[in-house]
C-alpha cells in the first residue's frame, strides 16, 4: 500500500480502489433493510404509496457509495443492467416485495470479485 491509501482510509489494489469486505457486508445489510421496507409497504396497501420513494432513496444511497469507491453504474453494461434490474423490480407494485436490492448488491459484489480474480484492472 502506498501513502495515499493510508491517508484516505481507502484500500488500493494495484493502483485502483477496492471496496473492503466489511463495506460489502454493510451494503448487503442495508439492501436487506430496504427490501424489508419494500415488503412491508407491499403488505400494507396504504403505505405502498411510499414504495417509489424508498426505491429512489435506496438507489441514491447505493449509487453514491459505489461512486465513492470508483465504481460507476453506467460505465459497464453488466453493472447498468444489474442495478437497473433492481430498480425496475422494486418499482413494480406487485413484485417489489422480492429481495431485488439484495440480489443486485450481491451481483455487484460477484461482478467486482470476478473482475479481481480474472486480473482486470479497469475499475470504471
Amino acid at each position: 500500500m502506498n501513502n495515499d491509501s493510508e491517508n484516505t482510509g481507502l484500500n488500493k489494489w494495484d493502483g485502483e480502489i477496492k471496496i473492503p469486505g466489511y463495506i460489502w457486508v454493510l451494503l448487503i445489510m442495508i439492501a436487506l433493510f430496504f427490501d424489508g421496507l419494500q415488503a412491508l409497504a407491499t403488505l400494507f396497501v396504504v403505505t405502498s404509496f411510499f414504495s417509489p420513494f424508498i426505491t429512489v432513496v435506496a438507489w441514491l444511497l447505493f449509487y453514491i457509495t459505489f461512486k465513492l469507491y470508483g465504481i460507476d453504474f453506467f460505465a459497464k453494461s453488466s453493472r447498468f443492467l444489474t442495478m437497473s434490474g433492481g430498480v425496475l423490480i422494486e418499482l413494480l407494485p406487485a413484485i417489489n416485495a422480492l429481495p431485488a436490492w439484495t440480489a443486485a448488491i450481491v451481483a455487484m459484489w460477484f461482478l467486482e470479485r470476478t473482475k479481481k480474480v480474472a486480473g482486470g484492472t479497469s475499475n470504471s
